[in-house]
């Protein structure tokens, strides 16, 4: 958030920041962010200044009273992938691509600049990545309860992961907090096709855990968080969407470039969807596949299967009519 934040109001005094200056920063994010983030992005800025006033530093919190902006999509329900589209998205994740990097200036380790020119090369989704959005597709976990998995969490010989915790972000930097509901406390079944990824996942973490030797930086507590950045420290709150939005973009470019190779694999361009939206593809994925709505419920950590049904019951009714069209298509093949 740093990223946004600080740039944003580089230079300004915080006396002299009101209202109009945070709505105007709010309306900056709209595009780039789901209205869930944007609310983070709200809690941080309303912390600094509520600091602020603390300490009178200013008069009044600018926060207070500053609209946040709707994203042009939140009006027009949930955004997901159907089943077919999921299926897609699990291609693309082990597809790859080629990026092209622009010439740019560089400087040595004796402190000479130096300059690099445009280049090539080819690209693949590194493995934590995709057991992240794996992870997210098939069995519905909130970003929250991702990013707050240890390895303890899996139980391979059961084929299993606990959640019973979630990453929130304080005023010190991130922390490990409830889950959202109590129902949201479960155990998530893995299906078995993605058990091969995370034990190839555990393997490279490994690796990089014990080449890092005194210099990782990372949680040793529970046999280590999952998802990591380059230190071992935990991976940052906005590093998966931003990720997953780049790499959507990416395989849609594949695609609008290499036409006659998507249409032969079968492969279509993406909608852009926020992360979350693999969350919601997951209800609807299991809907599709006739998983009663008790079990949906269970998996997703609802508090109540019509909390379920009221958020998902628009995709639901999308998806009986898919069915109807099947059926009515296979009684006339066969009249």
């Amino acid at each position: 958030m740093e990223s946004r934040i600080i740039p944003y109001f580089k230079g300004d005094k915080i006396a002299h920041i009101k209202t109009p200056h945070i709505e105007a920063f709010y309306r900056t994010l709209v595009d780039d962010y789901s209205a869930g983030t944007i609310k983070r992005f709200a809690n941080v800025l309303n912390l600094i200044f509520k600091t602020a006033k603390r300490y009178s530093m200013i008069e009044n919190n600018p926060c207070q009273d500053a609209q946040k902006p709707k994203r042009k999509d939140e009006d027009e329900g949930l955004k997901f992938f159907t089943p077919k589209q999921a299926l897609m998205f699990m291609k693309s994740l082990d597809m790859s691509y080629e990026v092209t990097y622009k010439g740019h200036q560089r400087i040595d380790d004796t402190g000479k600049p130096y300059y690099v020119n445009e280049y090539t090369e080819s690209y693949t989704v590194p493995t934590q990545y995709k057991v992240f959005f794996t992870l997210s597709l098939f069995c519905g976990f909130r970003k929250g309860e991702t990013l707050a998995l240890h390895w303890n969490d899996i139980d391979f010989k059961e084929k299993k992961i606990s959640i019973s915790k979630s990453v929130g972000m304080t005023e010190n930097g991130f922390d490990y907090k409830e889950p959202k509901t109590k129902k949201s406390v479960r155990k998530v079944s893995i299906p078995d096709d993605v058990i091969p990824l995370l034990k190839q996942y555990h393997f490279e973490y490994i690796q990089t855990r014990f080449s890092h030797g005194t210099a990782w930086q990372g949680d040793l507590s529970n046999g280590g968080n999952l998802f990591i950045q380059a230190d071992g420290k935990l991976m940052g709150h906005t590093t998966p969407y931003q990720y997953f939005t780049k790499h959507l973009h990416r395989y849609n470019e594949w695609v609008q470039n290499n036409p006659e190779k998507a249409k032969a694999e079968g492969l279509e361009e993406l909608p852009i969807i926020p992360l979350h939206g693999l969350r919601h593809s997951c209800a609807t994925l299991l809907n599709y596949l006739e998983v009663n709505i008790i079990e949906i419920s269970k998996t997703l950590g609802h508090s109540t299967c019509s909390t379920t049904m009221n958020i998902y019951a628009h995709s639901f009714e999308e998806q009986q009519e898919e069915v109807a069209t099947k059926v009515n298509e296979f009684l006339r093949l066969n009249a």
